[in-house]
């Protein structure tokens, strides 16, 4: 099934001219503010006086879809929110330490944030990635892929890694001026930046796996064994030792011990025969 659009209609100052075909795929419309990607749509639901309309009794949800929807979207859900929670326990952590710790902490997450947008920016195009070969049964591509993935991850990170803790004081007086908001920071910066490396398995596995339909494992590894471990140790240790060092503790430790069980589980956990099992592909 395809649909073919001819449309041409005269507004005050404007003619919309539209023609394509689109074929049994999804189609997208692109271009700028103002050249008529909205008309066309009113044109083609039929509510700009055209003899055509969309009948809301004939739509239908495909339940194939939304399931495979859920089945990826809730564990995210559940994962972030998790994320949320452990993240709100390290604030309330940090907030016991002083004025000078709770401002240094949020210019550090200003600054974290360029290494968070790039690693899950790789994250995401691993999940596409191993997606689209999965589905058009090359594995081998979807392995090499991953392998590129983690080579591409290792490099940025260790390069953003050098470069946060090399330039930490000169970075953190971009946003502040105050000596012992600034000495806290890059203390804060000379701990973490060096543990990013510990992090990379977990994007990059995790997307993988998602993107070939394994989602279980990589949500109860990372709800489990980053966010739960991180709140359990919030939760026991820092109270017993009352240190910004302790909570910076959480990190490497979460991070650390979530990477080896994805590692184990992509190299030993046999996703694969049980993804294409799933998808019938084999």
């Amino acid at each position: 099934m395809s649909l073919e659009v001819h449309i041409e209609k005269k507004l005050n100052g404007f003619t919309l001219r539209s023609d394509f075909t689109a074929g049994n795929t999804a189609t997208a419309i692109l271009g700028a503010s103002g050249c008529g990607k909205s008309m066309t749509l009113r044109c083609i639901a039929g509510s700009e006086g055209t003899p055509w309309h969309i009948r809301a009794e004939k739509l239908r949800l495909h339940t194939e879809v939304l399931a495979a929807i859920c089945m990826i979207g809730i564990p995210a859900a559940a994962q972030s929110a998790m994320y949320n929670v452990s993240n709100m326990l390290i604030q309330s952590s940090m907030n016991s330490f002083g004025t000078s710790t709770i401002a240094a902490w949020g210019v550090y997450g200003k600054i974290d944030f360029v290494f968070w947008m790039t690693i899950n920016s790789l994250g995401i195009a691993i999940t596409t990635f191993a997606g689209q070969n999965f589905g058009a049964r090359q594995y081998d591509r979807v392995r090499n892929g991953v392998r590129v993935c983690m080579a591409m991850a290792a490099g940025i990170t260790l390069v953003i890694s050098a470069v946060f803790y090399n330039g930490a004081e000169p970075l953190f007086r971009l946003f502040s001026q105050d000596d012992a908001v600034v000495a806290v920071g890059v203390g804060m910066m000379h701990v973490l930046t060096p543990v990013y490396i510990t992090y990379i398995s977990i994007e990059v596995l995790s997307g993988a796996l998602r993107g070939c339909g394994d989602v279980r494992v990589p949500t109860l590894i990372t709800v489990f064994f980053v966010c739960g471990l991180r709140v359990l140790w919030l939760t026991l240790m820092v109270p017993r030792y009352h240190t910004i060092a302790t909570v910076e503790l959480s990190y490497p430790l979460t991070w650390t011990l979530a990477s080896l069980l994805f590692i184990l589980y992509y190299k030993r956990g046999g996703w694969l025969n049980r993804c294409k099992a799933a998808k019938g592909l084999e």
